[in-house]
């Protein structure tokens, strides 16, 4: 790590794990993958590479091995995946954390995905539907928000789960979880702060600058967007946006506890460029 930031936290309201495992559960399309990205850099400096295990960088490769590791291991160990909430039993005393980000990029970005593996999947775009259609017809159902990652999970009967919820309950025990079981949540939107507080959490001192995931480079932007498609995103996702603000407001009332040292400017200085579609609630 040849350019690192030193993680200057202090508070109470973030629990150091110490030897306690972490299990980041990475929804996607919210900067996971960014955040994993900095923290493996950061315990690689620190020399603990032995601590870190994702399945987004192949380490282990397969699902089954991450698993068996978090139930052989003991002490201190950061584990990094999708589909984690609900659906693996993590070890006693794991600290259980996630992040989110703003439903309207992150719908954009999860249609552009999907197109993507239609087009990989069948070699043809024919039969994938456009946006407008998409947003219609697909996303009122709430297979692929955050609400329902954390309102449900990733258990054997999820989708009869989720079929028998309505999206506004689906929203408000999503809220009752993430409030009740995790230990901690970062937002995309304040993605310099959430890394330092989660990197204190992991008893990093130092962090490198983070870097954009541009492996969705494609998808359209917020800017080439039409107004009433944006119009047709917050009314079709009323409830995730809902849930959204109450992570928002449950960071924030955490965040407003933690000092942060000057160094967290520095930081944000650094990575000024990195994010182009910060939307603030």
């Amino acid at each position: 790590m040849t350019e690192s930031f030193s993680v200057q936290v202090s508070t109470s309201e973030v629990d150091v794990a110490g030897d306690r495992p972490i299990m980041f559960h990475g929804v996607n399309k919210s900067g996971s993958l960014a955040m994993d990205t900095v923290l493996r850099k950061g315990y690689y400096s620190a020399r603990r590479a032995q601590q870190y295990f994702s399945l987004y960088c192949g380490i282990p490769k397969f699902f089954d091995d991450f698993v068996r590791l978090m139930d052989y291991g003991s002490g201190h160990r950061f584990f990094v995946a999708h589909y984690l909430y609900r659906g693996v039993e993590p070890p006693p005393g794991t600290l259980l954390v996630t992040q989110v980000r703003h439903p309207l990029p992150r719908t954009l970005s999860v249609y552009g995905w999907l197109r993507r593996n239609w087009e990989r999947d069948r070699g043809t775009m024919v039969g994938m539907p456009d946006l407008e259609s998409w947003l219609t017809r697909g996303t009122r159902g709430p297979g692929h928000t955050q609400m329902a990652q954390l309102a449900v999970g990733y258990p054997p009967d999820r989708k009869e789960k989720l079929l028998s919820m309505t999206t506004r309950a689906m929203s408000e025990v999503a809220m009752e979880n993430l409030e009740r079981d995790f230990a901690w949540v970062g937002v995309a939107e304040h993605f310099e702060e959430s890394i330092f507080a989660l990197a204190h959490m992991c008893g990093l001192d130092a962090v490198p600058p983070w870097e954009k995931d541009t492996r969705n480079q494609w998808r359209q932007s917020l800017e080439e967007t039409d107004t009433r498609i944006i119009d047709i995103i917050q009314e079709t996702q009323a409830d995730e946006l809902a849930f959204y603000k109450h992570a928002v407001s449950l960071f924030r009332r955490r965040i407003e506890r933690v000092e942060f040292g000057p160094s967290l400017d520095a930081y944000k200085e650094r990575c000024s460029g990195a994010y182009g579609e910060r939307i603030m609630v």
